[in-house]
């Protein structure tokens, strides 16, 4: 591949990112059926600590062709960031294909970016000269004659997100972003990188998981929503999904209980005396539990979201399962449910017998 096509190719992936507060550089990606703009998190949400919100119809993209384009979605995973793009308004209609690659010392590096110095796009070329488990260093050639200091964090602001870019053998691989000067006091020249083939496909795949509980929120805030079921592989982050799940129902539920239920051998009133106080039901006994806690459910003026996690103990669940069969017959219409758990779980859903309340829900696998 050519100078000229290289560089044709990357002007079509590359993309000038407009926010309120930010500006900055992506990357067109292809993922399955679905498009992105990756960058760097600082060109959404600014470098200062005190970081602000940004929707995602608030970042604009400007391609090559000056067409303009709003993200529909926004995930931010680590110093990542991936925006999607509404496939219908790809101003593109056929662009090549970029694969992500290790970096490697002895590669000429293409980047594209938009510096604040020149209010238009610019063309570098780069040599690395040092590689980390999740960054490289870059020097970037094809600039100003000023290099240091003030001048170049001032000349570096629109580069952020920009793609390191090589051919070989008429293909182009995408290897890194730009993320910051590598000495903010020093010369521009030496450039800080995120190393994408390390982290990238754990990336997509948490924003997928971002995208199974954002349904999953979906389904329980229709009109007389079913309970919800995610069942884990044994390669899943549990407590990710956990810690994700309540992160979304603080968002939009203000009665919020997370039953997890005991692991250790214990007698029938140890366990359901646990399963009562995350009520504040003062009860050890399931039947009186059930009553109180349909109580509470109808003196609520909201609905009520409950989480139950660890079923790995299954020597009380068929009265567990009782109760809460007992509680959604009655006031199921009031409670936003959502159970996670592995194959144990998935047993559950399948017994016919006592556990059968466990078919009320919807299962995704994860």
């Amino acid at each position: 591949m050519n100078e000229k096509r290289i560089r044709e190719q990357i002007k079509q992936l590359t993309v000038q990112i407009i926010t309120p507060k930010e500006r900055g550089t992506g990357v067109l990606i292809q993922y399955k059926k679905r498009y992105y703009i990756l960058t760097v998190h600082h060109v959404i949400y600014g470098k200062s600590q005190a970081e602000y919100d940004v929707d995602a119809d608030e970042v604009k993209f400007i391609f090559h062709n000056q067409a303009e384009v709003y993200a529909i979605n926004i995930e931010s995973v680590g110093e990542l960031t991936l925006l999607e793009l509404d496939s219908k308004e790809l101003p593109l209609s056929n662009f090549g294909a970029v694969e992500f690659k290790e970096v490697e010392y002895e590669q000429n590096y293409h980047i594209r970016g938009f510096p604040s110095g020149l209010n238009k796009p610019h063309n570098f070329s780069a040599k690395c000269n040092d590689i980390d488990r999740i960054t490289f260093q870059i020097e970037m050639q094809n600039i100003t004659n000023d290099t240091s200091g003030e001048d170049a964090i001032e000349y570096m602001r629109g580069v952020s997100g920009s793609g390191v870019f090589f051919s070989r053998d008429k293909k182009l691989y995408l290897v890194g972003l730009v993320n910051a000067l590598a000495n903010q006091s020093g010369t521009f020249n030496a450039v800080e990188c995120i190393n994408l083939k390390k982290i990238i496909k754990n990336t997509i795949k948490k924003v997928e998981s971002g995208d199974i509980v954002k349904n999953i929120f979906k389904n329980l805030s229709k009109t007389n929503a079913i309970p919800q079921m995610i069942i884990t592989s044994v390669s899943t982050n549990r407590l990710w999904y956990i810690n994700e799940i309540k992160a979304q129902a603080y968002k939009q539920y203000r009665d919020i209980y997370h039953i997890a239920l005991p692991i250790d051998d214990v007698s029938d009133e140890e366990y359901f005396e646990e399963i009562a106080d995350v009520f504040g039901i003062r009860e050890y006994k399931a039947n009186r539990i059930r009553r109180e806690l349909v109580r509470m459910v109808e003196r609520s003026r909201e609905e009520i979201f409950i989480l139950i996690t660890d079923f790995e103990n299954d020597r009380h669940l068929d009265d567990f399962a009782k109760l809460m069969r007992a509680v959604l017959d009655r006031v199921g219409d009031r409670l936003r449910v959502i159970t996670i758990g592995g194959e144990r779980l998935a047993n559950l859903k399948t017994n016919m017998g006592i556990h059968s309340y466990f078919n009320y829900f919807e299962r995704h696998s994860v």
